[in-house]
């Protein structure tokens, strides 16, 4: 029987794992395969978020479980370990228990170059054959003129889980992994720190802390809650306007007749994206976010939160910003409805349309009558 063991870390498993499993097995001939998610890799590298390998793992199994393939397996080898992962250990694993197969090691060819460094090198090689899939388009020369490896050169495999997180690529998560993932909130500081990175990611870690230092002071009981909604609330931020309308004419053309403010865009399109694609389905949470420049048309007690935590977060500097942080610290609602009219009055100073949904802000929070006739658009008068 030929057995392949397809090793890394899967942090998270997508469909291009998959992909290269079906590739291998047609290819090769193999009779089984099995992910070996590992536990700790030698080469460890900086992470701004460090899932655990237990999350990994379960990540791997419930999506091989989904394929409902006999041949496609999850061994829990590496994991069960608790130490740092030697390919050769796997290797020696799988020799003693089927010691009348062969054995087939799988590794891109990203991996391949720098192989022969690998702990016991000589061991793998000996006692395994090596497979090869191609990673970029252009064929490596060098790879296939190696004899002690099968080089799988027919297609070519350049999606990572990398430049999946980098890019939110979440069509590339197979989706009992995004269940899982949205289930235990997974990946997200990553996500943010990937597509925003410098200030603008710095200013997101502000308005988290600030979320939940809020939440606990005016005893909002889902704290985490809080500071995922204040650490995402920015990740679209940098992209361009017509990107902005264009996913929000797609993914929700009744928000998209709105006519939403460019400003306020980013902030409409992250709540579609954390709901429909990282389908962490809560609607409190997706008011928040999507009305964190805005305002919601009734605000609650989160939508106050997300709203002023981002307006008071500690990268915000000058002597009325730490007035208005204080205040914020004293009378939620006394601030937020400071702020709302602040902002109101730079709009009609700009001679800049009110969106319906801050009117309504307005309304539910200050004044019921407000510009209900032009009498009451004096913005003095609420003073």
């Amino acid at each position: 029987m030929k057995i392949g063991i397809f090793g890394g870390t899967f942090n998270p498993i997508h469909k291009g794992h998959i992909n290269v499993a079906k590739e291998v097995k047609v290819k090769s001939g193999l009779d089984v395969l099995y992910f070996v998610p590992s536990y700790k890799t030698p080469d460890k590298k900086f992470e701004i978020e460090v899932i655990e390998p237990k999350h990994r793992f379960n990540m791997v199994k419930k999506t091989l479980k989904a394929k409902n393939l006999k041949w496609l397996k999850v061994s829990n080898f590496e994991y069960s370990q608790k130490k740092v992962s030697y390919t050769y250990k796997t290797i020696e694993y799988f020799k003693n228990k089927f010691p009348n197969d062969e054995i087939f090691w799988i590794m891109g060819e990203d991996r391949y170059f720098g192989f022969d460094r690998w702990e016991n090198y000589e061991y793998i090689v000996q006692n395994a054959k090596i497979i090869v899939y191609r990673r970029n388009q252009a064929i490596n020369p060098e790879i296939k003129k190696d004899k002690n490896v099968i080089y799988l050169t027919d297609n070519f495999f350049n999606f990572s889980s990398t430049e999946i997180l980098n890019n939110l690529r979440w069509d590339w998560i197979p989706l009992e992994a995004k269940k899982y993932i949205s289930k235990n909130k997974l990946y997200l500081k990553t996500i943010v720190f990937n597509v925003l990175k410098g200030k603008r990611y710095q200013h997101s870690v502000a308005v988290a802390s600030h979320s939940k230092r809020l939440s606990n002071y005016y005893k909002y009981l889902d704290y985490k809650k809080a500071w995922y909604a204040g650490l995402v609330h920015d990740l679209f931020k940098l992209h361009s306007n017509e990107f902005l309308k264009n996913y929000l004419k797609k993914h929700d053309e009744e928000i998209y007749n709105k006519k939403i403010p460019e400003p306020a865009l980013h902030g409409y399109v992250c709540a579609l994206w954390i709901r429909d694609e990282y389908l962490w389905k809560d609607k409190e949470l997706f008011n928040a976010i999507a009305g964190h420049t805005l305002s919601t048309s009734n605000p609650g007690k989160l939508d106050k939160i997300i709203y002023l935590a981002d307006k008071i977060s500690t990268d915000r500097k000058g002597d009325k910003i730490g007035k208005l942080r204080k205040l914020a610290y004293k009378n939620l609602d006394e601030t937020f409805n400071k702020v709302l009219k602040q902002s109101i009055k730079k709009l009609n100073k700009r001679k800049i349309p009110i969106h319906e949904f801050t009117i309504d802000a307005y309304r539910n929070s200050i004044d019921p009558r407000f510009m209900k006739n032009k009498y009451e658009n004096n913005l003095k008068r609420n003073k």
